[in-house]
């Protein structure tokens, strides 16, 4: 197990990239949320600025 997990001397490289892309990827998930509820809140106020015009 731990010769696959030295990847032949190259683990080190192999998984901090794989951390570094996972870590990419939940980053750009939760921006992806975080715009989606600004976005939306953005939608509900001006919705009800208008249901008070």
């Amino acid at each position: 197990m731990s010769d696959w997990l030295a990847m032949g001397g190259h683990g080190l490289y192999v998984w901090s990239s794989f951390a570094a892309t996972l870590g990419v990827v939940v980053w750009n998930a939760v921006a992806a949320r975080q715009q989606r509820l600004r976005a939306r809140n953005e939608v509900e106020e001006i919705w009800d600025e208008d249901d008070g015009a």
